[in-house]
């Protein structure tokens, strides 16, 4: 039980550490005072340039996907839906940030990467697609994780806890992008 716990917190504390803000800090900039005010991978290229959008998302990606691989002896489906959520939770709501952050694509990009490779390849597949026809990245991510969302409950031979918790997360991430949903069916 203790060992479950330490494992679901140091998934959040992970999750917490906010790549975007430090990076952007490293050129003297609050990145939370810049743009849509988050510390993502989108807003930060907005600030420093678009090779920035890649460091980012790849850190913030591979900081989920190295966790749970490095968990992987202690990876119950408990455990793993756990970390996944706290990963995803310390993306958007950081300790370190007084609870705010990004909106959870990148990490939960990695997350889908470790449980399901040709999952995440079709979630990147949907984004460049969605990305090259919109040019909007929020928009792109959201279409990205509802259609993983399909793929998720119609394909997936996981447990069904770690698809709901993967549904939940998805919406989690779409609910951060409201903004951008709403703004795009304005125009």
């Amino acid at each position: 039980m203790i060992d479950t716990f330490l494992l679901i917190l140091g998934a959040y504390l992970v999750g917490s550490i906010p790549i975007g803000y430090i990076i952007a800090r490293l050129y003297g900039i609050d990145i939370r005072s810049h743009g849509s005010g988050t510390i993502g991978a989108t807003n930060v290229a907005r600030i420093l340039g678009r090779k920035y959008f890649f460091l980012i998302f790849a850190l913030d990606a591979g900081k989920a996907y190295s966790y749970l691989w490095l968990i992987g002896t202690w990876l119950t489906p408990e455990v793993l839906a756990g970390s996944a959520a706290a990963l995803v939770l310390g993306n958007t709501r950081s300790i370190f940030l007084y609870f705010s952050g990004g909106k959870g694509i990148a990490t939960l990009a990695g997350i889908i990467l470790y449980i399901s490779p040709s999952t995440w390849l079709l979630f990147v597949a949907v984004w460049l697609m969605l990305l090259i026809s919109t040019s909007i990245v929020g928009i792109a991510s959201v279409g990205a994780l509802l259609s993983t969302m399909v793929s998720l409950v119609l394909y997936m031979p996981l447990n069904s806890l770690m698809v709901a918790v993967l549904v939940l997360l998805s919406l989690w991430c779409i609910y951060l992008h409201r903004q951008h949903i709403v703004q795009y069916l304005h125009t």
